[in-house]
């Protein structure tokens, strides 16, 4: 054909003339040199078959497309930060020291601020490459809606073009504002998918486009009928709502191990909560990047741990054995007490900062200071009262379980419970013990459940004390060195450096507190709260704690068919009922 036969003469051309540089050769040149230099720069040599363009969208980065030319250009990512990149000079290696290190040394270190230009020089090659048309494109907002900068590059090339040249066109984010621009206009040029979301956002009828062209059109059926369920304004929950119905393998696992309180009182506080972080085991994923230094768990967890150590270290010297239990006085006894306490603290500081990200140096060590003060201050109030009391530590950590009477109402009777307790202090003089559970508190001001225990159990907010006066009892009848049956009693020891109060706060549940109607009442609630649990109703209850959820983004309390249906329906006003709930 005629255009190969052009084609070819252009590379003999192109060859001819490379070889034309032979002539300033001043010696004369062998046959076989000029046969296998043409040979050289003929396998090197290439021509376009055809001056048309080639059919089709090459997908290239901005250095692979630099050098080609075409129809319609478009450039992706004009924003700034982008293109061009956030460039700056290195701060240890100025680009005048690189200059001098290439022309003195003779050592190549490139420069930072050298790529502007080239950056620069690349846009322009990518503006030149554009014969018709050229797109270029930025983007408004990032992933979390925060406005995103277009790149300066832009109105250097409105300034360049002029801006009568320039067309500038907003696309509209949603799926249906699309409609009112060109293409998007035209259906037959939208991909299934996008065309399936308009149909329904227009309210209609998509289903024969996803049976013939989406993958998965049992999944839509199934969405479209959740949907539905989700948007019905009606009286009563559905499983999209939580009401999943029994779990026999979680309420298994409650009967072999032993029911919590801490269980209970996750589920009265939220029950999807609970749910979601109990039996699916939903938690929020933890970025190494923005963990600052510990939080108020990590806190509780290095006093919990310097408390035992603390105390267990008495205990073993036979401080309590000792007529002085004081910190705050000058007696041997309490200087060995306060020396063995900054020691233990030093010791759980030291291993926790070993194992655990603590964050800026000096915020870690700001904090271990005031821990050490807190403790310091706790520590002589409780010593104090243990040498007024006559109390003194017998165990520490202590895990156990119990079996309730066949007589509690059901699903409680026969039921195991289980429980942690902090400390367990006797008075052998009464054959009394106590069960306390220290609560470290950083806010300013005491809640309303932390005053009056009896009655936060009754809410099924604080069911800890109550649940060690039964772990108490079980332990007292092991432990016990007299035959008449002992007493019990169970505290909470709040650590609350910024409470009026603090920084220590002892407040105790009596030790009759289920018997009677006080009792009686405090049944109902923990089987109300565990036939919940077995029934498997997770329904939503929003209130303060849903700013500091871990699961709030799977959480509907901003959508209203959703709180219509919790609002209305008996079972889940029954649960927030127990807020309400006072002692006789």
């Amino acid at each position: 054909p005629a255009a190969t036969q052009r084609a070819a003469a252009e590379v003999v051309g192109e060859v001819l003339q490379r070889l034309s540089a032979l002539d300033a050769v001043g010696e004369k040149i062998s046959l076989t040199h000029f046969l296998q230099t043409y040979q050289h720069w003929l396998e090197r040599a290439s021509v376009p078959f055809t001056d048309g363009n080639v059919k089709g969208v090459a997908v290239l980065d901005a250095m692979a497309a630099r050098g080609i030319s075409f129809r319609a250009l478009f450039i992706i990512g004009l924003n700034e930060g982008l293109f061009p990149r956030t460039i700056r000079e290195d701060a240890f290696l100025r680009d005048r020291e690189r200059d001098l290190l290439e022309t003195v040394l003779g050592y190549k270190v490139a420069t930072k601020l050298g790529g502007f230009d080239e950056e620069r020089l690349l846009f322009t090659l990518l503006v030149g490459a554009a014969k018709e048309r050229l797109y270029c494109l930025h983007q408004r907002n990032d992933e979390s809606g925060r406005p995103l900068a277009p790149s300066w590059y832009l109105d250097e090339l409105c300034r360049a073009l002029g801006r009568e040249k320039i067309k500038k066109i907003i696309i509209p984010r949603g799926v249906v504002e699309k409609e009112a621009l060109e293409p998007f206009d035209r259906q037959e040029l939208l991909p299934p998918r996008e065309l399936a979301i308009r149909l329904i956002l227009t309210s209609k009828d998509p289903t024969p486009l996803v049976e013939l062209c989406l993958p998965s059109p049992s999944l839509y059926r199934r969405g479209s009928e959740a949907i539905k369920q989700l948007e019905a304004v009606t009286d009563r929950l559905a499983e999209h709502d939580g009401v999943v119905g029994p779990v026999p393998d979680y309420w298994k696992r409650i009967v072999e191990e032993g029911l919590s309180p801490s269980s209970l009182e996750g589920y009265a506080r939220c029950p999807f909560q609970f749910f979601a972080r109990t039996l699916l085991g939903l938690e929020r994923l933890k970025r190494p990047e923005e963990v600052t230094g510990p939080g108020a768990a990590d806190v509780g967890q290095i006093i919990h741990s310097i408390l035992k150590s603390f105390y267990h270290e008495l205990l073993d010297r036979k401080f309590f054995l000792s007529k002085e239990k004081s910190v705050d006085t000058p007696s041997t006894s309490s200087g060995q007490a306060a020396a063995i306490l900054r020691a233990v603290t030093q010791r759980v500081f030291l291993d926790f900062e070993q194992n655990n990200p603590v964050g800026y140096p000096l915020a870690w060590e700001i904090l271990c200071e005031g821990v050490a003060t807190l403790l310091e201050q706790a520590v002589a109030q409780d010593l104090n009262e243990l040498s007024q009391s006559g109390y003194r530590p017998v165990a520490f950590e202590r895990e156990a379980t119990d079996r309730l009477p066949e007589s509690w109402p059901s699903p409680l009777s026969g039921l195991t419970i289980r429980g942690r307790m902090d400390r367990i202090d006797y008075r052998p003089e009464e054959n009394r013990y106590r069960v306390i559970d220290y609560k470290f508190k950083s806010a300013k001001s005491r809640q309303s459940a932390d005053k009056d225990l009896l009655r936060a159990a009754l809410r099924g907010q604080r069911l800890q004390p109550p649940f060690y006066l039964l772990l108490g009892k079980t332990q007292a009848a092991h432990q016990a060195s007299k035959s008449a049956e002992a007493s019990v009693e169970a505290a909470f020891y709040f650590l609350a450096p910024q409470w009026s109060e603090g920084p220590l706060v002892v407040e105790s549940v009596p030790g009759d507190a289920w018997e009677g109607r006080s009792g009686s009442a405090l049944k109902e609630t923990v089987a109300f709260l565990a036939a919940a649990i077995r029934q498997g109703l997770f329904f939503i209850q929003p209130a303060d704690y849903c700013r500091y959820c871990e699961v709030s983004e799977a959480c509907r309390k901003n959508h209203r068919p959703t709180m219509w249906r919790v609002e209305r329906d008996p079972r889940s006003k029954a649960h927030l009922d127990l807020r309400d709930k006072k002692a006789e």
